[in-house]
């Protein structure tokens, strides 16, 4: 009798859980700390996006519509994520979602970005955050691109290029974070476009910090 062909394994090439030696024991954290925090999240992200499981689109967009629910308090607004989603998802195409809708528009099409960025992309991405054009906003292709080619390593020349933005357009945060994603998956070279989770992430630390 033939023996029997095992089967291939079925676990994931990653794993959802962040190992207990890469979590911090305490508040009081140093810049090294968290720098290696940093690093471990990113490299269980990182495992994440390359195994590509089939409900990876859907969780991109869950992320941008939380992103969008962090972008909408840091502009002063308070829609919550229903709203954010509804106003999307209940307007024909082609009609004004109005600005809550434009928010949800944004970050998903940040989430959805692989290309170069573009002075056309900026402006259209700046017009649903409600941002005034300017020539510092102008300024900004070249600036991500700069950050694309940095040898920098890709945590640093992302937070340049947050620092960068914001001291041309202190209103535009909302922008540079999103942008700053865009650019942290073209540097780690992560396929079908990027993962929106710098806002998410902000929302968690001004969630902790306020506790």
């Amino acid at each position: 009798m033939d023996s029997l062909v095992p089967s291939a394994s079925t676990a994931p090439a990653w794993s959802p859980r962040m190992p207990a030696w890469a979590l911090s024991r305490g508040r009081d954290i140093n810049e090294s700390d968290a720098a290696f925090g940093a690093g471990n999240a990113l490299k269980s992200l990182d495992d994440l996006i390359r195994a590509e499981p089939p409900w990876v689109g859907c969780w991109r967009d869950r992320l941008a519509l939380k992103s969008a629910a962090v972008a909408a308090k840091m502009l002063g607004r308070n829609e919550e994520e229903t709203a954010l989603r509804d106003a999307v998802l209940l307007t024909v195409a082609g009609d004004d979602p109005g600005p809550a809708g434009k928010l949800f528009l944004a970050t998903r099409m940040l989430t959805r970005r692989s290309g170069p960025v573009t002075t056309s992309f900026v402006k259209e991405i700046a017009d649903l955050f409600g941002l005034r054009w300017d020539d510092g906003l102008a300024s900004i292709p070249e600036t991500v691109d700069s950050a694309n080619q940095s040898g920098r390593a890709a945590p640093f020349a992302v937070a340049d290029l947050i620092t960068a933005i914001s001291a041309v357009r202190p209103d535009a945060e909302v922008l540079a974070l999103g942008l700053a994603e865009v650019v942290l998956a073209h540097k780690l070279n992560w396929p079908n476009a990027n993962i929106s989770k710098l806002l998410t992430i902000l929302s968690r630390s001004i969630s902790d910090i306020s506790k």
